[in-house]
């Protein structure tokens, strides 16, 4: 028999909890769009692994369902490489006793007469030794280029007035989903598809997340925003001052829901 498809075996738990769509959004905070994504086995094919695997795991404890078996059916571990041993040559075999060889007499003779020379010459040496005279080249000063460049524009600590609107634009080079809120209202929460431009405005501050911060170019107030700014898990608060780090959503509440009846 077939294994279930992740998608399946979080429907047919809702289905025994007799929970509806809005009752898990409710009690998760996961907006309805990425439920039924989850469901239709598709979340994984357009999010990063980092937030389809949180997502996952949310939904899981939500109906009760053990998270790790899903994550590895739809991630499974990669297996280890085996690493391939060196063949083992043969052992060398000893070497064989080599015969002394017979050095003849006269050599013995000439490198005595060698070495006698150099104890003379040695000595001669030590006797008188040779005057050096020691020149000092002249200093050369070290010639120093000094070379002025422009400052490269941070955008995280560009600062831009506070009765200025801010403006957000969002380019994808590649499918990416995002999400944008500006001063507390939910602008958009879809996929972008490769090409796709949207532009937001802002008065005080936008919240961004983004789930592949390299497949889109994200520019404020005509400023690019450096894809490694949005590596924080792909979200970031967005204001006049400064560009930081959005802080996660709070702990998942628990689901206390008995069979036959739908949490309120």
């Amino acid at each position: 028999m077939a294994e279930q498809s992740v998608g399946a075996q979080f429907k047919q738990a809702r289905a025994e909890l007799r929970l509806a769509l809005k009752d898990i959004a409710q009690a998760t905070k996961i907006q309805p769009w990425v439920l039924e994504a989850l469901e239709q086995d598709t979340l994984h094919k357009t999010m990063s692994p980092v937030y389809a695997k949180g997502f996952i795991a949310t939904y899981a404890k939500c109906l009760r369902l053990d998270p790790e078996p899903l994550v590895r059916q739809l991630y499974p571990p990669v297996p280890p490489q085996p690493v391939e041993s060196e063949p083992v040559g043969p052992a060398s075999a000893e070497p064989a006793m080599r015969r002394p060889v017979d050095i003849p007499w006269y050599l013995f003779r000439r490198v005595g007469t060698v070495a006698v020379g150099l104890i003379v010459l040695v000595v001669m040496v030590r006797a008188k030794p040779l005057r050096t005279l020691s020149i000092s080249a002249p200093r050369r000063e070290a010639s120093v280029t000094v070379t002025t460049q422009p400052k490269a524009l941070r955008v995280e600590s560009l600062v831009i007035p506070l009765n200025q609107s801010l403006e957000l634009k969002a380019i994808a080079r590649r499918p990416t989903w995002i999400s944008v809120e500006s001063d507390g209202r939910l602008l958009t929460q879809r996929e972008l598809v490769a090409g796709a431009q949207e532009t937001w405005k802002a008065k005080r501050q936008f919240k961004l997340v983004v789930a592949k911060p390299f497949h889109v170019d994200v520019l404020l107030n005509g400023h690019s925003i450096s894809p490694l700014l949005l590596a924080h898990r792909g979200r970031v608060l967005i204001q006049h001052r400064r560009i930081s780090a959005l802080p996660d959503a709070p702990g998942t509440p628990e689901l206390k829901i008995q069979a036959g009846v739908s949490a309120e």
